[in-house]
């Protein structure tokens, strides 16, 4: 190994630890702090610049593993979950026997699918009625509204049962 690939994997190493004390004091008090993002935004700095410093010397594919598995939890973390996929895909085909990757993976493609289901117009327009038929006394015009609603609610589920229908 060349001094320079010693040089980037050490920098790497160092990089890569700073990461995991980062995620570890997130983790310890992620909702008590203020600088929560900014943790978060520098654990992605640093496993980009360890990443790349890697990408550029004969790498340790260990290393550059734990990495990406570091930033795709900084990536969940603030919500970024198509980017953490791509991380833990990544880090996957370097090692598909990671299970912590894989538990992770699975995780987010759950939020993925619970994110698809409540932003359908079925689930948005079921919220709607559910918060505007509050505790307050209903007078005739929002009753109207309401009863409006209720049948739009009637026919878009008449629309997705025969949808369903159609599929079978």
């Amino acid at each position: 190994m060349k001094d320079a690939d010693v040089s980037n994997v050490l920098e790497s190493t160092v990089l890569s630890k700073r990461v995991a004390c980062y995620l570890k004091q997130f983790e310890e008090c992620g909702s008590c702090s203020d600088n929560t993002n900014t943790h978060l935004h520098k654990v992605m700095e640093a496993c980009t610049s360890a990443f790349s410093l890697l990408q550029s010397s004969s790498s340790s594919a260990a290393l550059m593993e734990k990495i990406l598995y570091r930033r795709a939890r900084a990536h969940f973390f603030l919500g970024e979950l198509n980017p953490a996929a791509q991380d833990l895909l990544t880090v996957l085909s370097i090692d598909s026997k990671n299970t912590a990757a894989s538990k992770l993976l699975t995780t987010i493609r759950l939020v993925h699918a619970t994110q698809r289901t409540e932003n359908t117009p079925l689930a948005r327009l079921v919220r709607q009625i559910k918060d505007e038929s509050g505790t307050e006394p209903m007078t005739v015009d929002s009753l109207q509204q309401l009863l409006d609603k209720i049948k739009a609610l009637f026919s878009l589920l008449s629309q997705d049962t025969s949808s369903l229908a159609w599929e079978f």
